[in-house]
């Protein structure tokens, strides 16, 4: 079990939001190290929520998060077309990736 604080009111996205914490100890820990559930509270709005963990949550959540990367990437890369880019590998890719 999760329990994650948040200042100010609950997003539209709470779900999502939620299974971050998840997802991390998924990808980083052992299968027996991911919650079941994750608890949000939002005390300044006096809200709470619960997230159920499992796989379609997790897939979910992988997929939210890989798009948020890949919309920084591009406004990243955006912002410094022109300019040398700093920290690439040999093949454009972030080192060690």
């Amino acid at each position: 079990r999760l329990l994650v604080a948040k200042p100010g009111a609950a997003p539209e996205a709470w779900a999502t939001r939620l299974g971050a914490p998840a997802l991390v100890a998924a990808l980083a820990g052992e299968p027996g190290d991911v919650p079941g559930w994750v608890v949000g509270w939002w005390p300044e709005a006096g809200q709470l929520r619960v997230v159920t963990v499992d796989e379609a949550q997790l897939v979910a959540c992988a997929r939210a998060v890989g798009q948020g990367v890949a919309r920084l990437l591009a406004e990243t890369d955006r912002a410094t077309s022109g300019h040398r880019r700093v920290g690439r590998g040999a093949r454009g890719g972030a080192p060690g990736c």
